[in-house]
C-alpha cells in the first residue's frame, strides 16, 4: 500500500509538471558530460588514509576503502562526480574521491552537480546501460563518449529543469522518511498488543526507551538504504 501511495504522489507531481509546461527530452551522454578515467595503483601503493577510492565494483557505491592517494603523481583524483565502471554499473559521489582504471566519470559541462541532481541524474543513465555489458564486452571511455548513448531528462522553457530533479529528489525523501515512520509506529503498537500493553501509560523514562528505539530503527534504515537512487531508479523508469 505504501508502494502504490508513493507512486500515485510521483505521478501527481510529475502531472504538474506536465500542465506547467515541462516535458522530457533524450539527450547524448557524450555531449552533456565531460568524461574522465580512472588510473592503475599497485597494492603497494594504497596506503590508509582518508580519500575514498572508487573502484570496479558492483556494490558499496563501488568504494574499495580509503587511502592517502593525494600525494601520488598516479593517481587520478574527482570531486562531485558520476562514476561508471566499464559493467554500466553507475554511482554519484558527492565527495573527493579517487578513481581506478575502467571506472570513467562524468560531470555536466557548465555545471556542477547538487547532491539531488547527482542522484536523479545517476539514476536515469544507470537505465540507459544496465545490461549491455560485462567481460566480454566492456563500457571504454571511448564509446561512452561516441556511441549513441541517451538518457531522458526533464526540459522546461528549451532548458533542461534541474530544479524539477531536485524537487523529485525532495519528494522521494520524505515520502520515504513517512514510510520508516509509519513502518515503526506499526511494530511499536503491534509490540503493546502482544505483551498487552496497548492502554499502558508510559513513564518518562518509557517514553526515552521508545525514542531510543526510534532512533535505532531510523539509523538501520539509513544504514541499509543509504541513498535515494534505489528507490529514484524505481519511480524514473519511464
Amino acid at each position: 500500500m505504501l508502494g502504490k501511495t508513493v507512486s500515485h504522489r510521483l505521478q501527481e507531481f510529475e502531472n504538474i509538471f506536465k500542465k506547467s509546461g515541462g516535458s522530457w527530452e533524450n539527450f547524448r551522454i557524450g555531449d552533456l558530460f565531460d568524461i574522465g578515467t580512472g588510473s592503475l595503483l599497485s597494492a603497494n601503493e594504497l596506503v590508509d588514509g582518508r580519500i575514498k577510492r572508487v573502484s570496479a565494483k558492483s556494490d558499496n557505491n563501488g568504494l574499495i576503502g580509503m587511502y592517502d592517494t593525494y600525494g601520488n603523481n598516479k593517481a587520478r583524483h574527482f570531486e562531485n562526480f558520476i562514476s561508471v565502471n566499464f559493467f554500466g554499473d553507475v554511482f554519484y559521489h558527492p565527495y573527493l574521491a579517487s578513481v581506478e582504471m575502467k571506472v570513467h566519470t562524468l560531470k555536466l559541462k557548465g555545471r556542477s552537480f547538487t547532491n539531488k541532481t547527482g542522484l536523479y541524474i545517476a539514476s536515469v543513465i544507470r537505465k540507459t546501460l544496465a545490461n549491455k555489458f560485462g567481460y566480454g564486452n566492456q563500457l571504454s571511455s571511448s564509446k561512452l563518449k561516441d556511441l549513441d548513448f541517451k538518457i531522458i531528462l526533464p526540459i522546461k522553457d528549451g532548458k533542461i529543469c534541474f530544479e524539477y530533479m531536485e524537487k523529485y529528489i525532495e519528494e522521494i525523501e520524505v515520502l520515504r522518511i513517512k514510510e520508516i515512520e509509519t513502518l515503526q509506529r506499526k511494530e511499536i503498537e503491534a509490540y503493546l498488543m502482544i505483551t498487552g500493553l496497548k492502554e499502558y501509560k508510559l513513564t518518562i523514562e518509557d517514553k526515552k526507551t521508545l525514542d531510543k528505539f526510534n532512533e535505532i530503527r531510523h539509523n538501520r534504515y539509513r544504514q541499509t538504504d543509504r541513498q535515494t537512487d534505489r528507490q529514484t531508479d524505481r519511480q524514473t523508469d519511464r
